[in-house]
């Protein structure tokens, strides 16, 4: 008896074993073909997620955006680039693309822009990090009073001698409903920031607290921060805000370097509108209070930066 029970129980466990060797496996398996890796990568930078270097290999940046991705596409979040992540890459990349031609061929106003696009990319992966940072992290309270947000990515030094700073961004405005505006393409110019000597190059964020303070700006003058507003270095986690002037708009400035957010302070820096991009990817007929006030519609080239801010959170409510 017992060996007629041994006999069946190792049969059993054969046939479960050949079962599992020859069942369909497509879900489990995963993605290691270099060039598909990098096409995978591509497509995630393309959709507006920072992958890293596209180079086929899988950094932790590349495992950051393929949980991003998983999360918001309702998949199983492994990190990891398995067949149905990659296929619905593909899918998500191809309608977006169909979008970006149909919208392009639509909008005779405006053109896609090669340079204006990449700007948005590197803007939208800095929000990205505003979001899902964990030790150092800008305050809800102050995201919550958000009522305009810059983004300067790769804010670069000038010479020592020269002690300036150049670099070129975008900024949206909260409109009454609630929702961000269409971005406007700025670039911003000074003296030295802050504490930052020695860094080659940092992302700047601006977080305006009053609507006003955008109004210069808004008017085609270049907006000059710590005298047509108050600037201050942006405290981090629950820090206590300090150095405000309580007589003119808030602005709270962050740096982010090596993906850490910390305050930065901007005194005597201006923000100008980029007004040749602005005309390239909204078409010469649109001004700026038009892109500003919500009025204009998103378009391929400013998509992926849509995209972070409408996950921006806390959200206020949408009348």
């Amino acid at each position: 008896m017992f060996t007629k029970e041994l006999r069946t129980t190792l049969f059993l466990s054969f046939l479960i074993l050949g079962i599992a060797l020859h069942a369909p496996a497509q879900n489990n398996t995963y993605v290691t073909d270099l060039a598909e890796v990098k096409q995978a990568q591509q497509a995630l930078s393309d959709l507006g997620y920072n992958p890293g270097a596209v180079n086929g290999m899988m950094s932790s940046d590349t495992q950051n955006a393929i949980r991003q991705f998983q999360s918001s596409s309702g998949l199983p979040v492994t990190g990891k680039l398995d067949q149905e992540t990659k296929a619905a890459i593909d899918a998500k990349e191809r309608t977006v693309q169909g979008t970006a031609q149909s919208r392009e061929k639509s909008s005779p106003g405006g053109r896609f822009d090669k340079e204006a696009s990449d700007r948005a990319r590197k803007a939208a992966w800095v929000l990205q990090d505003l979001t899902s940072a964990y030790d150092k992290k800008v305050p809800d309270e102050i995201l919550e009073r958000a009522e305009a947000i810059a983004v300067i990515p790769h804010l670069v030094n000038g010479a020592f001698a020269i002690g300036g700073r150049y670099g070129r961004g975008v900024v949206s405005v909260r409109t009454e409903s609630g929702r961000w505006s269409t971005p406007a393409f700025v670039s911003i110019g000074g003296p030295s920031f802050g504490v930052q000597a020695g860094v080659e190059a940092t992302d700047v964020v601006l977080v305006f607290t009053d609507p006003a303070a955008l109004d210069k700006l808004g008017e085609g003058m270049e907006l000059k921060l710590g005298v047509d507003v108050a600037v201050t270095a942006g405290p981090m986690n629950h820090s206590t805000e300090t150095g405000v002037n309580p007589t003119l708009p808030t602005v709270y400035s962050y740096s982010r370097v090596k993906g850490l957010f910390a305050g930065v302070a901007l005194d005597n820096a201006g923000l100008i509108l980029d007004r040749s991009t602005n005309k390239n990817v909204y078409g010469p007929s649109v001004d700026v209070k038009q892109i500003l006030g919500g009025s204009i519609a998103t378009n391929p080239t400013v998509q992926p930066f849509m995209v972070e801010l409408d996950k921006l959170q806390p959200k206020k409510p949408i009348s």
